[in-house]
């Protein structure tokens, strides 16, 4: 059956076809074709939806490992620090013990000396002193038989008794200084080979700790370069420039966020320094990449050049919200910033180009290299060569971001 439909006037034909008393409209192949078109359109842009949710999902998960590693390895170098610290004292202790023992020693050899010289004349006195312990009287007598001479006699024997005794009395005392001086110095040495022992067992835990913290920087080197190749990913298969910088930008803030949550839990079970802890990360991660930008004046352009196109200039689309500039072949074009690669490669009709994260939410965005020297996830310093112009000149387009906002790059140069 043939039925007509008339649209301003043109007639047109439209075939219906009776199946079980029912009419069917028959889709032409162009209707066709296109809803297929359609289907498959909605379909990819489904997968690459995905896909960039997963991408983000694996930045945030890297972003947050490297915040925790972070605080690991500073509290890695802290514990190394303090073992630093205990190994200088022992180090102090030891030499104060082995300068007291030196001291001792000594003291020890003069005692010695001493003992030995005193000895030795007292073993001259000693058969005399015998001999008038034994019989004083006879030995008096024995000498003279002049009453005079005997009492003088006595007085001198009784005077050399005394000394006698005296230097006795001196030797035992040294004796005890000695025994006295040698249970010190045998106390001392005993300290010194605890501290000798504690030295070594301090100094292995020293090793093992700064060991320890060696490894756990280079995981946190590791995942720190993980997370800037998602944020390379996901900008990579972002469907425009400022969905590229959206997603960048997203990413941040819900890390922020969550330092930010967990701080404020923290601080609510009155874990006070875990909270401090959590935001001095959330600040530590804001200020990651770079100080931002820097307004100076009598500045220089990121690349030799004419400008093209002013910022704010009426273009086809609007004000413009970048500068472009005409440059001669091979110009280098140096970082405007202190900071980080986000990106660096092929990116849609853009050709070769550079996001470039100065901090504090300013990124530059440049394109139309010809050659790339920068990639993605480095850290770059200010006026580093990002790369070049192609041989026979081009157009580098320069725009400024802060967050999701274009900002007037030319105070910045």
């Amino acid at each position: 059956m043939v039925l007509f439909q008339f649209h301003g006037g043109h007639a047109t034909t439209r075939r219906h076809h009776r199946v079980h008393g029912e009419t069917r409209q028959t889709p032409s192949p162009d209707l066709a074709t296109t809803r297929a078109a359609r289907e498959a359109l909605l379909r990819q842009q489904a997968a690459q939806a995905a896909l960039l949710k997963d991408k983000q999902t694996a930045q945030r998960a890297a972003q947050t490992q490297v915040v925790q590693d972070t605080a690991r390895t500073r509290a890695l170098t802290t514990i190394s620090a303090q073992d630093a610290a205990v190994l200088r004292q022992t180090e102090h202790d030891m030499a104060a013990i082995e300068s007291d023992i030196a001291a001792l020693e000594r003291q020890q050899a003069v005692l010695k000396d001493g003992i030995a010289r005193r000895t030795a004349a007292i073993q001259r006195m000693l058969p005399l002193a015998q001999r008038l312990s034994s019989a004083p009287a006879t030995s008096v007598i024995s000498t003279s038989a002049n009453p005079e001479d005997a009492v003088d006699g006595l007085a001198f024997l009784s005077g050399y008794a005394r000394l006698t005794a005296r230097s006795i009395a001196a030797l035992h005392a040294q004796q005890a200084e000695q025994i006295a001086n040698q249970n010190a110095l045998n106390e001392k040495r005993k300290v010194l080979d605890t501290l000798r022992s504690r030295q070594a067992s301090e100094r292995d835990r020293a090793q093992a700790n700064a060991h320890a913290a060696a490894v756990t920087e280079q995981h946190d080197r590791n995942t720190a370069a993980q997370a800037r190749k998602a944020v390379a990913a996901a900008a990579a298969g972002a469907s425009s420039l400022q969905d590229a910088i959206a997603r960048i930008e997203q990413t941040e803030k819900e890390e922020m966020a969550r330092l930010d949550a967990q701080a404020r839990a923290l601080k609510a079970r009155n874990d006070h320094a875990a909270a401090s802890s959590a935001r001095q990360q959330a600040r530590a991660m804001e200020a990651s990449a770079g100080p931002g930008v820097v307004s100076r004046s009598g500045g220089h352009a990121p690349v030799p050049g004419t400008v093209a196109v002013a910022w704010g200039q009426s273009t086809q689309t609007g004000p413009a919200t970048s500068m472009t500039y005409t440059t001669p072949g091979n110009a280098a074009v140096r970082a405007p910033c202190s900071g980080r690669i986000d990106y660096a490669g092929a990116f849609r009709s853009y050709g070769q180009m550079v996001i470039l994260d100065c901090g504090r939410h300013y990124r530059f965005v440049l394109s139309g290299f010809g050659t790339l020297e920068a990639s993605s996830a480095d850290p770059v310093r200010k006026n580093t060569v990002l790369g070049t112009m192609p041989d026979a000149g081009g157009q580098l387009m320069v725009q400024l971001r802060h967050g999701d906002q274009t900002v007037d790059p030319r105070p910045f140069f």
